[in-house]
């Protein structure tokens, strides 16, 4: 007996040390390193005090179920009147960022584009609201719409093209690159219904410190699929561990999909007209399977390729209009013709084969040569990549040549473009490096135009202008932990040109080495500076260099037609 007592006495001494070592070299730290990932709320030194924003229309109550609310886009809801005028159709669209208008200017977001081509047809009656928020899973989308998109007495209700995502609605916090403090309330399955769980406090700073504590509250425990702090703080942070406390033991999709049903159900009950407009077949089936006569469903066309995609992962202005063209067939109960979509491939090189280098005394670039875009001879780029862009900190860069990466299933005109301080010759290597000191092989180096210091590299997966999207599609911390997790670098024949990790997003994050004279990523990428106002339906896609004091020259990149 004594010797079990002391068996049990060891064991809790055991377990009370090894949750102080956790609790004071793994815990305090990481939560210190969270604490700094500020995202857009850093220029606020009261952080951990401030109250969350106020937003007109929306009740304090529902901002802390929502967590973070944008509304900078001119189509929003906040500059409308709760009451529509006499007459007024008034369409309102919920969801992600690519309702919001994410990668676009005020104008260009899919609702603006569709209220455009509502009053183009002469229905000047019409009014669409923009209800999309970027980060936003589809249950922060629902209790928007009854919080809020209720009161606008919507005739019609849209929700896509996206908005839908398990991962966003399996978890209190906000995914990609926004602060810990922005945390939001989840509904979770309760029977046959959904009950909703909230994170309490009134500041950001109280929000976090709750969610965020070493001994958590119930409700994180067992409803947040990632796991509690105490086990987080000590697995790597490229490492992805589902919560051994987590209520459903399903798939994170079956339970999200099964709450979708049982959301949509109740939107469709309230007797608006609804329209799941939606890139994935799996969301239109369940909102199909709901069976309510208010509640439509419809699989919407994407383009992946240039013109249609914006830098990083969003649609352009001209993808926007593709949405927006879709929704409006859909609600004046059109025919359903083919959609006119610009095919495009790439021409560079069409003249013969590939060069096998660049000839002597090829075209180098400096901090004066100027970048255009032209489509059809008119210069469609805003602005033209300049000097002004060639700047890390107060010195200009020493580049020489530039380095266009791009996925073997990508444009040129994607290409994500890399300032080099060298000369570029046949066969050049480029290597990643991970953190444990390996280096991968990856691509070659081949001339673009023999004529200019300008190198394409095709990286094999690279699906998306960034080159961290190889790492970032399907699983992204199995594709880390198999390069060894944390930074990675980008070498050219030994020479390093990008250093990031594999959750970087775009190019313009990932920062170049402190050596003298290095060269930073270019902020965008050629696709990213397309304009929707006088972008002709055919033509030509030409790169414009334009070396100081001499003639440009022009590289043709793409070729499109209907």
């Amino acid at each position: 007996m004594k010797k079990l007592r002391f068996l049990a006495l060891y064991s809790l001494y055991l377990l009370a040390a090894l949750a102080l070592i956790d609790y004071f070299f793994f815990y305090r730290p990481y939560v210190r390193e969270l604490r700094t990932k500020k995202g857009t709320l850093a220029a606020k030194p009261d952080l951990d005090e401030s109250p969350l924003i106020e937003v007109r229309h929306v009740e304090p109550a529902l901002m802390k179920r929502l967590g973070r609310l944008a509304t900078e886009k001119k189509s929003s809801f906040v500059d409308a009147e709760v009451e529509k005028a006499p007459g007024v159709v008034r369409v309102c669209a919920f969801g992600d960022s690519f309702t919001y208008g994410d990668e676009v200017d005020a104008e260009h977001d899919y609702p603006s584009l569709l209220q455009r081509r509502f009053e183009a047809a002469g229905a000047r009656n019409v009014e669409v609201l923009n209800f999309g928020v970027s980060g936003f899973g589809f249950h922060q989308t629902y209790m928007l719409w009854d919080g809020v998109g209720r009161r606008f007495s919507c005739d019609f209700t849209l929700l896509g093209p996206q908005g839908f995502q398990p991962i966003r609605d399996t978890t209190f916090g906000f995914i990609h690159h926004w602060t810990p403090y922005y945390l939001h309330a989840r509904y979770v399955l309760d029977g046959g219904d959904v009950r909703l769980v909230e994170i309490p406090g009134d500041t950001y700073g109280a929000r976090f410190d709750r969610h965020f504590s070493f001994i958590p509250r119930w409700d994180v425990l067992r409803y947040d699929r990632n796991p509690p702090m105490f086990l987080r703080s000590l697995i790597p942070r490229d490492r992805e561990l589902k919560n051994p406390f987590y209520y459903d033991s399903r798939s994170m999709d079956e339970e999200a999909f099964d709450s979708y049903a049982i959301l949509l159900g109740k939107m469709a009950a309230g007797g608006e007209r609804i329209l799941v407009g939606h890139y994935v077949p799996e969301v239109v089936d369940v909102a199909r399977e709901v069976g309510v006569a208010t509640l439509a469903a419809a699989d919407l066309h994407e383009e992946g390729d240039f013109p249609y995609r914006a830098t990083i992962d969003h649609a352009s202005p001209f993808g926007n209009r593709l949405v927006a063209e879709q929704f409006f067939r859909w609600l004046t109960g059109e025919a359903d013709p083919p959609l006119e979509v610009l095919e495009s491939i790439d021409v560079a090189g069409d003249a013969g084969p590939a060069p096998s280098g660049w000839e002597p005394g090829a075209l180098a670039f400096n901090a004066a040569t100027r970048l255009g875009v032209e489509l059809d001879g008119v210069e469609i780029g805003a602005p033209v990549i300049s000097a002004v862009d060639l700047v890390e900190g107060e010195q200009a860069f020493a580049a020489r040549s530039i380095l266009a990466l791009k996925g073997t299933e990508t444009s040129l005109a994607d290409a994500c473009l890399i300032a080099f301080d060298g000369d570029l010759r046949p066969g050049m290597s480029v290597v990643l490096g991970t953190a444990s000191g390996a280096e991968l092989p990856v691509a070659t180096v081949v001339p673009l135009d023999p004529r200019i210091q300008l190198g394409v590299v095709e990286i094999e997966g690279l699906q998306f202008p960034n080159p961290w999207q190889l790492f970032f599609r399907g699983n992204p911390r199995a594709r880390a932990q198999q390069f060894g997790g944390g930074e990675l670098t980008l070498r050219v024949d030994g020479r390093e040109v990008l250093r990031g990790t594999a959750a970087a997003w775009v190019c313009s994050t990932v920062p170049i080495s402190a050596r003298p004279g290095s060269a930073a990523g270019f902020s965008r990428n050629l696709g990213g500076l397309l304009e929707l106002a006088d972008l002709p339906e055919t033509g030509r896609y030409d790169l414009v260099i334009e070396p100081a004091g001499a003639a440009p020259r022009r590289l043709p990149l793409r070729r499109s037609w209907p």
